[in-house]
């Protein structure tokens, strides 16, 4: 089970075996849910296949706990319908964990070019990215609230913001840079972490040994004046992104 007191490579660990597990058994589960709401479904990635904005929580998930006493969300983020008992599906896994200071973060594993994290494939490793409680604070004040104007705050749950980021957020393609300049070795360097999603923009940081954690959240709109500097390649992108992580807490 993950505990608060587990390194990253502990979790990592525990996340590889139960991703096994969620791969044996989640096709089943998920096949009984299409097959029993198939017009539902059908009607909700009727337009250009991807699950619509949503408000609380949402219909096209699943929750299975393994046998290691982990409770994962599965979302289906992406459907291919042809006909009944006939589709493709893509899913979204993560999981809700205290931490040991008493509040909680998400953990979410996604597949990437081969790093120093455990190696799972020839050339690709599994990476759990870390996403802290104060970035689901400013997606739902930044993005959620302003897409719902009549919603009151207090409405939503946890649960309810990580369900709705992970639904309308199903891949973090990022790049990183160091955080400061210094002589540090390199293999020692914390990096500034920036991550582009459907919703917005996530930043945070890579710790030594590849531990992502994502921080907080922001619009394009709010870095609308420095789009032109941020078109990756830019010379003056290393500069201003060392500066944004602060900027937008």
């Amino acid at each position: 089970m993950l505990v608060p007191t587990m390194t990253y490579q502990e979790i990592s660990k525990e996340v590889s075996l139960d991703l096994k597990e969620l791969n044996e058994n989640a096709k089943s589960i998920i096949d009984k849910k299409i097959s029993s709401k198939y017009k539902l479904f059908k009607e909700a990635f009727r337009r250009n296949g991807n699950m619509p904005f949503q408000l609380k929580e949402n219909k096209n998930s699943v929750i299975i706990k393994t046998s290691r006493g982990n409770k994962w969300t599965l979302i289906i983020t992406d459907l291919s319908i042809y006909k009944r008992n006939d589709y493709q599906y893509l899913c979204t896994k993560y999981i809700i964990v205290n931490k040991d200071n008493g509040g909680r973060e998400v953990l979410c594993p996604c597949i990437i070019p081969n790093t120093d994290i455990i190696k799972c494939q020839d050339d690709m490793s599994l990476a759990v990215l870390r996403f802290e409680a104060h970035l689901f604070r400013r997606f739902k004040e930044r993005y959620i609230l302003l897409k719902n104007p009549d919603l009151i705050e207090e409405d939503l749950s946890f649960e309810e913001i990580a369900n709705i980021f992970f639904t309308n957020n199903d891949s973090f393609p990022f790049n990183h840079f160091p955080k400061e300049d210094s002589n540090e070795d390199e293999n020692a360097k914390t990096l500034i972490t920036r991550a582009k999603t459907k919703s917005g923009i996530l930043l945070g940081e890579e710790n030594p040994g590849g531990e992502i954690r994502y921080k907080t959240f922001i619009t394009e709109d709010m870095l609308k004046d420095y789009q032109e500097i941020l078109k990756p390649g830019n010379e003056l992108d290393q500069m201003l992104n060392k500066k944004i992580l602060n900027l937008y807490e």
